[in-house]
C-alpha cells in the first residue's frame, strides 16, 4: 500500500494509468487528522478505484430546434448570405426564392417540408420551365436547407434526396471567320462608334460585363494584352465570373482599333458619351442592326464569346490555352468546343502506328488488317 505517516496525518500516494489518455500519472492526497492506518488504506483503495474507473460523461442533451416558417426563414437566409454573394447572384437567387419557392411552400414550418413535397414541386415546375431552370430552383432550395440544418432550424434537408432533371447537352451558336469579318465590316459602315467594342469581343472572348467594366489601366499597349480584372453587372463593379483575373493577348488589329478609340471621357474603355457605363439594351440594338446589314445568321451578343473560342479551336489552338483566355475555372466548360478541332481523333490515333496521316493508304485501296 502507498500509505505513509506524516505527522498526525496519513498521506496516500501512488501512480496509475489514465484510462482516457493512457498516460502514467501520480496521485497524492492527505487524509484528515486522527485517521487510522487502516482507514488510510481503505481510502487508498477507494481513491485508486475512482481515478482508474472514472464515471462516463453524460450524453449531451439534444438541442431544441428553432421554429421558423419557410417564408420567414427564406428572408432570414437571404439577409445573412447577401454579404457572401456577388450582387448578380443575390439578385437571381432572391428572384427564385420570391417567385417560385415561397409561393410553393409558403408559411409551412421548415421542419415539416418533406422530400415528397419537393418532388411534387419539381414535377409541377417541369410542366412550365426548362430542365435547367427547374434544377436551378432545386439547387437554391437545397442550399437554403443546408443552412437551416447548420443553424438548427431542422434536422434534415428534404431536397437532398430529390434528383435533378436530366438536361440535354449544351448548344451554342457562333460565326466562322468569314461571318465575323462580314459583321465587323458592316459595323464600320452602319455603327462605327460600336466597332471597337464588337472587335474587342470577337478578338478576346471577354464577357459583356467584362467589356463594360474594362478600364484603360487594364489595356497594356506595350505588351499587347488586356488584364481582365473587372466585371460591370447590375450597377456594381465586381470581379470576373470565375473570381479570378486573367490576361488576354490583343491582335494587332485590336491594338490599332483601341489606340484610335482612346478617349478622355472616363476611365472606362467603352462608355456612354457622358462617360457613364454602357446600356446593354442600346448595345444590342446596334448589334442586331449590324448583323442585318452583314446578311449573316443572327446570334446573341454572348455568342461572340463562343465565336472567339470556336475559331481558335478550329485553327488548332489547344483547349488549355483557350480555357486560359476564356477564364473558365473548369476545363469541362472549354471541352464544349473540342469537337471543332480539325481531325482531332483521326490525327492522334495514327500515332499508335508511328506514322502520320499522309502515310495511310488512299481511298480506293484495300487495307489488309490481317486475319
Amino acid at each position: 500500500m502507498a500509505v505513509h505517516k506524516r505527522g498526525q496525518r496519513w498521506q496516500v500516494a501512488f501512480r496509475y494509468k489514465d484510462p482516457l489518455t493512457g498516460e502514467s500519472k501520480r496521485f497524492r492526497r492527505t487524509t484528515g487528522a486522527g485517521t487510522t492506518k487502516r482507514r488510510a488504506e481503505e481510502l487508498e483503495r477507494l481513491w485508486r478505484h475512482v481515478v482508474e474507473n472514472p464515471p462516463p460523461e453524460p450524453e449531451p442533451e439534444p438541442q431544441e430546434l428553432k421554429r421558423a416558417a419557410f417564408s420567414g426563414f427564406a428572408r432570414h437566409w437571404l439577409d445573412l448570405k447577401r454579404a457572401d454573394w456577388k450582387p448578380s447572384y443575390y439578385r437571381s437567387t432572391e428572384q427564385i426564392v420570391r417567385n417560385h419557392l415561397v409561393p410553393a411552400f409558403g408559411d409551412t414550418d421548415m421542419r415539416e417540408v418533406s422530400s415528397e413535397q419537393v418532388q411534387v414541386f419539381k414535377a409541377e415546375k417541369d410542366k412550365t420551365h426548362t430542365a435547367k431552370t427547374v434544377n436551378n430552383h432545386l439547387s437554391v432550395l437545397s442550399s437554403m436547407y443546408r443552412a437551416a440544418v447548420d443553424w438548427d432550424y431542422c434536422e434534415r434537408n428534404p431536397a437532398a434526396g430529390v434528383s435533378p432533371l436530366p438536361t440535354p447537352p449544351a448548344t451554342f451558336r457562333f460565326w466562322d471567320r468569314e461571318q465575323s469579318d462580314a459583321f465587323l465590316g458592316a459595323s464600320l459602315r452602319v455603327a462605327r462608334e460600336w466597332h471597337p467594342l464588337f472587335l474587342c469581343a470577337l478578338r478576346t472572348g471577354m464577357r459583356a460585363g467584362e467589356l463594360f467594366g474594362l478600364q484603360w489601366d487594364s489595356v497594356d499597349f506595350a505588351r499587347k494584352r488586356i488584364h481582365v480584372c473587372r466585371n460591370w453587372t447590375h450597377g456594381y463593379m465586381v470581379t470576373p465570373k470565375s473570381g479570378k483575373d486573367r490576361f488576354v493577348p490583343m491582335t494587332l488589329q485590336l491594338v490599332q482599333a483601341l489606340r484610335e478609340h482612346r478617349h478622355l471621357r472616363a476611365k472606362l474603355v467603352f462608355c456612354r458619351p457622358d462617360g457613364g457605363p454602357l446600356d446593354s439594351n442600346k448595345v444590342k440594338r446596334s448589334f442586331w442592326r449590324c448583323q442585318k446589314a452583314a446578311g449573316i445568321p443572327r446570334i446573341a451578343f454572348h455568342d461572340l464569346r463562343h465565336s472567339f473560342a470556336s475559331q481558335l479551336v478550329m485553327a488548332g489552338i489547344p483547349l488549355l490555352a483557350v480555357q486560359e483566355m476564356l477564364g473558365h475555372s473548369d476545363i469541362r466548360m472549354t471541352q464544349r468546343y473540342a469537337h471543332l478541332s480539325p481531325g482531332a481523333t483521326a490525327d492522334y490515333i495514327n500515332v499508335l502506328d508511328g506514322r502520320s496521316d499522309n502515310e495511310w493508304p488512299q481511298n480506293g485501296h484495300k487495307m489488309d488488317f490481317g486475319r
